[in-house]
């Protein structure tokens, strides 16, 4: 009888296997995920059941026997990967799982390698976010991990579990300072006293995986990004280029803190250098930031900026921030400094300083026709008046723009308006009687 009950549950387990190699090849990613999860699952509930099948049934102890294998320490990894080493119900299964991990290794998983690089995630650490990834994609997968956990509440991933399910032995695999936690890809929520910590995957992880980078909400009105605008040619762009690209070359991050007054340009100077490198660029402002939200914050936006393979630049009245220290910075940063804005050092970090120049007057008569189309029709004498008389920045006359002044006229009182504000009450400015 225990024989027939021992090739029954072997029966079991071959139930639903997937026998196209080429069919796996063609899954998708998550699919794969997916697949990798159920057929480990099934294989640890395989070895569960043969743990309560092999206890005698006339043993007359009154303790169910899964409970008398984990008393007397036959659930214990080693004696597990032992078995499935060497026990012929669970051979489908293993070369199953060989299959997924071959097509995994290729192309299809070239997206989960890339996390695990970009986030220098260990091997253990990628297989226990898949755990949490599989369960997440489908919930339905709750009810199987319960099982395997021998709760009926226990329906989420947990680090023993995915220990159990890839072979991961004894050692810690999840704690608050490794990469997992540190990046939020996945965050464990409280738990009772002697209770395994819920462990659950960041929904913007699980979209970014499938292809689609999204803001995190808590970014939400802090971050945008910089539209491409014209670089001046006074701009140092080619000579900061050389020097960033020769500070990514030793894989050392860099920060550039680019100086000048506001309306100067400084995020648009930041978007051009990161736009040679190939890189958009994303501008977040601090000035809403509060020091107590200020780490997690800055942990999100460079997440952003490390998924995304883009430059950040920091701007707003909020720039004192030390930054932290656990968290690596993306390669490329700039800060949107005031002139002799001192800001805190970074130690992971190079810092270098620009001082951004004041556009040339050729540069602003270039500025007003480019920004201002309609400046071109307006009589070259009041043009120039406007290019010579009011010194202003390439973001004021994109506020100039913006008004869209119908004559010179109109476009010198706006200009008058930002000057004046600029000024505030060090002083004003005067008509020239005899411009």
């Amino acid at each position: 009888m225990k024989l027939a009950a021992t090739e029954s549950k072997a029966t079991d387990s071959h139930k639903g296997l997937r026998d196209d190699a080429s069919a796996i090849r063609n899954d998708s990613f998550l699919e794969l995920v997916l697949l990798q999860v159920r057929l480990r699952t099934r294989r640890r509930a395989v070895w569960l059941a043969h743990l309560g099948v092999s206890e005698s049934d006339d043993s007359g102890s009154i303790l169910a026997p899964k409970l008398i294998a984990a008393l007397d320490g036959r659930d214990t990894p080693e004696a597990e990967a032992a078995w499935y080493d060497g026990a012929t119900d669970v051979k489908p299964l293993n070369e199953q799982i060989a299959q997924v991990e071959q097509v995994l290794a290729g192309d299809a998983g070239a997206q989960l390698r890339q996390l695990g690089s970009l986030f220098r995630l260990s091997r253990p650490e990628v297989e226990l976010l898949q755990t949490c990834l599989a369960v997440a994609v489908e919930p339905g997968l709750g009810t199987v991990y319960a099982h395997l956990q021998q709760h009926p509440a226990r329906t989420y991933a947990t680090a023993v579990l995915a220990a159990r399910l890839f072979d991961h032995g004894h050692r810690p695999v999840w704690s608050e300072g490794c990469p997992l936690a540190v990046w939020r890809l996945v965050t464990a929520c409280d738990a009772p006293a002697g209770e395994p910590a819920p462990l659950g995957i960041d929904p913007l992880i699980v979209a970014w995986l499938s292809g689609e980078l999204c803001i995190d909400p808590v970014l939400s009105g802090l971050v945008q990004v910089i539209e491409r605008r014209t670089a001046l040619d006074s701009w140092p762009v080619e000579s900061v280029t050389r020097m960033v690209k020769q500070a990514t070359e030793r894989e050392w991050p860099v920060r550039l803190l680019v100086s000048g007054p506001p309306a100067s340009g400084r995020r648009t100077f930041g978007s051009t250098v990161a736009a040679c490198f190939g890189m958009q660029t994303f501008s977040v402002d601090t000035t809403g930031i509060t020091e107590l939200d200020w780490p997690d914050v800055f942990m999100r936006a460079q997440r952003l900026a490390v998924l995304g393979d883009m430059a950040l630049v920091w701007h707003g009245s909020q720039l004192n921030w030390k930054w932290p220290i656990n968290i690596a910075p993306a390669p490329i940063q700039f800060m949107a400094c005031d002139l002799d804005e001192v800001v805190p050092p970074c130690e992971n970090a190079i810092d270098h300083r620009i001082n951004l120049p004041a556009p040339t007057l050729d540069e602003r008569r270039g500025l007003w026709k480019a920004i201002v189309p309609a400046s071109a029709a307006w009589p070259t004498r009041k043009l120039e008046t406007l290019v010579s008389r009011y010194h202003l920045n390439p973001g004021d006359i994109v506020s100039v723009a913006q008004r869209g002044p119908a004559s010179a006229h109109e476009a010198g009182e706006f200009a008058r308006e930002l000057t004046r504000h600029r000024l505030g009450r060090l002083g004003r400015l005067i008509d020239c009687p005899f411009s």
